[in-house]
C-alpha cells in the first residue's frame, strides 16, 4: 500500500491496438502506446507510488472475450512494461463499480490499500477518455466519452490525459 496512488486507465492511455483497428481483434492486438510509458511508470514507483490500472471491460460480460484472456493480457502488458500494478476490472456494461462512478476506487481505499490511508491529494488518474473535441491535435478523431475525466472529478484526484503525462503536451 501507499498513500500516493498512480492510476491508469489501459486501452488507449497505456497500450492501443497493434491492428489500428480501434477495438482490437483479440487479446494479442496491442503494443504500448508511447515509448516514454515504462521509463515513466517505473519512476512512478521509485518515487513511492503504487501503481494501480482501473478498466471498464463490458466486454467480457458479453462474450467477446474471457477473464482467463484479459488476465493473460494483463500480465503480458505488466511484464513488457516491467512493473507491478494492483489491476482493477469492471466487467458489467453498468453499475457502481464502472467508470465513472466511484465503486472501484473507494473499495481501493477500504480493502486494496494494505491499510495504508490515500491521499488524493497527492493520487491522480491517467485516461484518455477526456471528452476532447475533434482535431485536438493533428487530425486525432474526438474523444469516445469523458468517463476518465469524470471518473477524476468523481474521486476527488487530479485529472491527466496520457499525452499530458507521458509525452509533456498540454
Amino acid at each position: 500500500g501507499s498513500s500516493k496512488i498512480a492510476a491508469f486507465d489501459i486501452d488507449g492511455t497505456l497500450i492501443t491496438t497493434q491492428s489500428g483497428r480501434v477495438f482490437p481483434k483479440d487479446e494479442h492486438d496491442w503494443r504500448i502506446i508511447y515509448s516514454e510509458v515504462p521509463g515513466k511508470l517505473k519512476k512512478l514507483v521509485e518515487d513511492g507510488f503504487k501503481l494501480v490500472l482501473i478498466t471498464n471491460q463490458a466486454g467480457i460480460a458479453k462474450g467477446k472475450l474471457t477473464i482467463e484472456q484479459f488476465s493473460g493480457k494483463v500480465v503480458r502488458i505488466l511484464t513488457r512494461l516491467g512493473v507491478n500494478a494492483t489491476v482493477f476490472v469492471s466487467t458489467a456494461e453498468t453499475g457502481y463499480f464502472r467508470k465513472p462512478r466511484p465503486g472501484i476506487w473507494e473499495w481501493l481505499e477500504t480493502s486494496g490499500n494494505s491499510g495504508v490511508k490515500v491521499v488524493r491529494e497527492e493520487s491522480f488518474y491517467c485516461g484518455d477518455a477526456a471528452g476532447r473535441e475533434a482535431g485536438w491535435t493533428g487530425g486525432k478523431k474526438k474523444d469516445f466519452s469523458c468517463s476518465d475525466r469524470l471518473f477524476a472529478e468523481n474521486i476527488g484526484v487530479k485529472f491527466v490525459t496520457p499525452e499530458e503525462f507521458f509525452l509533456g503536451n498540454k
